[in-house]
């Protein structure tokens, strides 16, 4: 029996579809989570990374290293971040970012 490959298409484009809400969704409640928690408490101390969004950045681990002369290991991931958007073109844009999640929102 052969498979339609237009259906198949359609699954396909279906299911990245599925997958980039999910992952706007989750950066979103990531986003607003960690805005929520950097709220002062009393003390000085932060038990979790609530700059996890500050070391993806490609501009703050660009200022770091310059600014070090050195590379920073904690900002590996703007690294990653780097390297999808040289493959994949807008992905910070298009699947992590809560500003481009609201606009998609509203966009409706």
């Amino acid at each position: 029996m052969k498979t339609n490959p237009m259906k198949s298409s359609s699954l396909q484009k279906n299911f990245w579809k599925q997958l980039r809400r999910f992952c706007q969704i989750l950066g979103l409640v990531l986003f607003l989570s960690l805005f929520r928690l950097t709220d002062y408490g009393g003390t000085d101390t932060i038990p979790y990374a609530v700059n996890i969004l500050f070391r993806i950045d490609p501009l703050v681990g660009a200022c770091v290293t310059l600014a070090t002369k050195s590379v920073v290991v904690l900002l590996w991931p703007c690294l990653v971040l780097v390297a999808l958007t040289l493959v994949l073109g807008r992905f910070f844009c298009g699947w992590i970012c809560p500003l481009g999640t609201l606009i998609d929102i509203a966009g409706r």
